[in-house]
């Protein structure tokens, strides 16, 4: 069984692969407590080096005891300290304040807009990282009109050479193509996506944007008709899901992983609940063994995944306090800087798997 986007896109084309420019590389997601006005003034208790994480947690916790005003009003002085440090944490804060500038009733379409307008403008035109913010305001300008929020994007796309750094841009597009099922723009920005990706970007950066391909490749199966596409959107989702897993097999925060683990078998992440995932089973007339079928992916994605990337079975069974050799921890940090090079191994076994139970 091979994927249709497979036999589409062929082999991933060999392009030349660019290295990362060192003097752009994002600095610390922090913000120094010592002596800082917006940290003093909110009374922030969790005093992790104001880690970008902690921060928005504290958002939502304003949001919850005060409103969505208040909880705009901290995020919108911690985005003021972020543009002043030219701090990349810039980009997880306004993903924060612009769904709940969307959500307070007192807010204005266009005072939002004028703000993330504002905001986009003052970013340094010499760092691609903050091309991530055009992304933002597409979906601010889709509640409005999504062909908008298309031209929008396929302007900024237009105005240089893509490179990695538009792939959020480029896969965007692809999903809104796939809303308003424009197959032919849909297929074209997904191809120029994959062939983007390669091996000597960092492991975790690649599995995040692999995992948000197979993403927008599984939608993309939806609006073609046909039993293989069928199959197509349940070999993506389940690499999909293997990636989702992947982003937290990391031997220092092995935790994650058991975190997230948890989460699927207590159905609290996943999509073994929604109508695409049952009515393509019911396809297949295979909706009665719906938890065999799961129990096998779960396994091997739990179980023999850790083993096929190169974890030992210390490192999956980790607990903050276990004793470990000067040795072991260097084996760990060495794990960081391995290339993912696993996908290959892990399509062939997933479709093994989908060939089982579809005949």
């Amino acid at each position: 069984m091979i994927s249709l986007l497979r036999k589409w896109f062929g082999k991933r084309t060999k392009i030349k692969l660019e290295l990362e420019d060192k003097k752009h590389k994002p600095k610390e997601r922090i913000i120094e407590f010592e002596n800082n006005k917006t940290i003093q003034k909110y009374q922030i208790k969790d005093r992790r080096n104001g880690d970008v994480n902690v921060l928005m947690i504290e958002a939502t916790k304003i949001r919850k005891e005060k409103g969505y005003l208040k909880a705009i009003e901290f995020l919108k002085e911690i985005a003021e300290e972020y543009i002043e440090q030219q701090n990349t944490a810039l980009v997880t804060c306004i993903n924060k304040l612009i769904p709940y500038m969307k959500r307070e009733e007192s807010i204005s379409y266009k005072e939002t807009y004028n703000y993330l307008e504002n905001i986009i403008r003052r970013m340094p035109k010499d760092n691609n990282y903050y091309l991530a913010l055009h992304v933002t305001m597409a979906e601010l300008i889709k509640t409005r009109k999504i062909g908008k929020a298309i031209k929008y994007l396929e302007h900024i796309l237009n105005q240089a050479e893509p490179t990695i750094d538009h792939f959020n841009i480029i896969v965007k597009l692809s999903e809104l193509y796939i809303e308003i099922y424009e197959q032919e723009s849909a297929k074209k920005y997904l191809q120029t996506a994959q062939m983007l990706l390669h091996l000597n970007m960092d492991r975790f950066d690649y599995i995040k944007k692999q995992r948000k391909w197979y993403e927008a490749s599984s939608s993309f199966c939806l609006i073609q008709e046909g039993e293989s596409n069928r199959i197509d959107f349940l070999f993506n989702k389940f690499i999909e899901l293997i990636l989702d897993t992947a982003i937290v097999l990391n031997p220092i925060e092995i935790e994650l992983f058991h975190e997230r683990k948890k989460l699927y078998y207590n159905k609290e992440r996943g999509f073994e609940e929604s109508n695409d995932f049952i009515s393509s089973l019911e396809i297949f007339n295979i909706l009665n063994k719906k938890d065999a079928l799961l129990e096998e992916l779960y396994t091997y994605t739990f179980e023999e995944i850790p083993q096929i990337i190169g974890l030992t079975k210390k490192q999956l069974n980790y607990k903050k306090g276990d004793p470990e050799s000067i040795e072991e921890v260097r084996e760990k940090m060495n794990f960081l800087k391995k290339r993912f090079d696993n996908l290959p191994k892990i399509e062939q076994g997933i479709r093994q798997l989908l060939k089982k139970y579809i005949n």
